[in-house]
């Protein structure tokens, strides 16, 4: 009886140390998968002097709203992804740079 206890122990240890494995692999797999999907959605876009954009709202507002406002051009492209943008309406700069994330390409 010993020997056979002995026998499906270490069966029992194999398929544990197999079920790690197999773990190990899907958990890497899955990672990858993570990365692949993150660097895709935070490639950001960008943007030349001129384009028109659409800016993040910022402050208060209903979840109803639009979440993007405005029409706003680029003025100036700074190299760290930061832009200098312009009220098309007005023609005045917005005191304030704006990081690409915060902005979307606005279509005429």
């Amino acid at each position: 009886d010993a020997p056979l206890n002995e026998q499906q122990l270490s069966h029992n240890t194999d398929l544990l140390e197999e079920t790690r494995n197999m773990a190990l692999v899907h958990l890497a797999s899955y990672h990858q998968q993570a990365r692949s999907y993150c660097a895709k959605k935070l490639s950001t876009c960008r943007f030349n002097t001129g384009n028109w954009v659409l800016k993040v709202k910022t402050g208060n507002f209903s979840k109803l709203d639009s979440n993007w406002v405005g029409s706003y051009e680029v003025i100036k492209a700074l190299d760290n992804g930061a832009y200098v943008l312009k009220k098309l309406k007005t023609g005045k700069s917005l005191p304030n740079i704006w990081n690409a994330q915060h902005l979307k390409k606005y279509h005429v």
